[in-house]
């Protein structure tokens, strides 16, 4: 008697893709074949294991306000990747919904990513200080305040005995400084008291001219005797006048680069 053949029978088992090997789908038949099928391509990893802040220092984050997870790394699965912060005398919490952290308590804390598909973590160390945390930039007028990346400047005032902590971020002047009447004395950046200006570089051209100015008024191409060597390309009268921080009373200017300007610091 002769018995047709009855063909294969194939059962599937699907393989996932993890960060760095590809997917796919393994049939097997009962007879022994076996081929395999509808590959999916390997993930990568769920963030990029460097942190944005240089690991050689310690950076500092507040106490106050949220840190966005993507100040701190680059993350391109939330959902794959854990988060764990832990100190002795400051801590923080994870929200995996909005994809920020919260820190409480002074003091050294470690922040630690773990991609949970492949277990490659890595580890960033920082200080948490009594502030309020910052994207774009605000004065320390009432409150300490720690700067989380680089911004655009128009105006900065730190005074009291508060600190504004630049994190080693830029600011790069914005306006045109056309409207500060006090001359040397007047900078976008305004440091009195007891304040404290911490860890931050200013980019100028900030102001590298600004109009001539009789009280407020200003005198643009009317200005008398002026040299020529004072007029723009539009010919309008300038005068050289301004600082990229002015510093008063008790005030601190503590690490920080600032280049570019006509005057950079001015000392009162």
């Amino acid at each position: 008697t002769v018995v047709s053949e009855k063909g294969h029978s194939y059962t599937s088992k699907v393989t996932e893709p993890t960060c760095t090997t590809a997917g796919y789908t393994t049939y097997t038949c009962s007879c022994g074949d076996t081929y395999q099928n509808n590959e999916v391509s390997a993930k990568g990893h769920a963030f990029t294991f460097e942190s944005k802040f240089n690991k050689d220092f310690l950076y500092r984050v507040g106490n106050d306000g949220e840190v966005p997870l993507s100040v701190l790394f680059d993350v391109n699965r939330h959902n794959d990747i854990t988060v764990e912060i832990s100190g002795t005398n400051a801590s923080g919490t994870y929200n995996s919904s909005d994809k920020y952290i919260t820190f409480t308590g002074l003091g050294i804390v470690t922040v630690k990513v773990t991609d949970k598909t492949c277990g490659r973590y890595t580890e960033l160390k920082l200080e948490v200080v009594d502030a309020t945390n910052v994207t774009k930039v605000t004065d320390a007028t009432s409150k300490n305040i720690v700067l989380l990346n680089n911004a655009s400047l128009s105006s900065l005032k730190v005074s009291g005995r508060y600190t504004f902590y630049g994190n080693g971020f830029t600011l790069t002047y914005s306006g045109n400084g056309q409207y500060l009447h006090n001359g040397l004395k007047q900078g976008v950046v305004s440091v009195s008291g007891n304040g404290t200006l911490d860890n931050v570089r200013i980019v100028a051209p900030i102001y590298p001219k600004a109009y001539m100015y009789y009280g407020y008024s200003a005198l643009g191409d009317y200005v008398q005797g002026a040299a020529s060597d004072e007029k723009d390309a539009e010919g309008i009268r300038y005068f050289y006048q301004l600082s990229a921080v002015a510093l008063s009373g008790n005030g601190t200017v503590s690490n920080c680069y600032i280049y570019g300007g006509r005057n950079n610091i001015f000392v009162d």
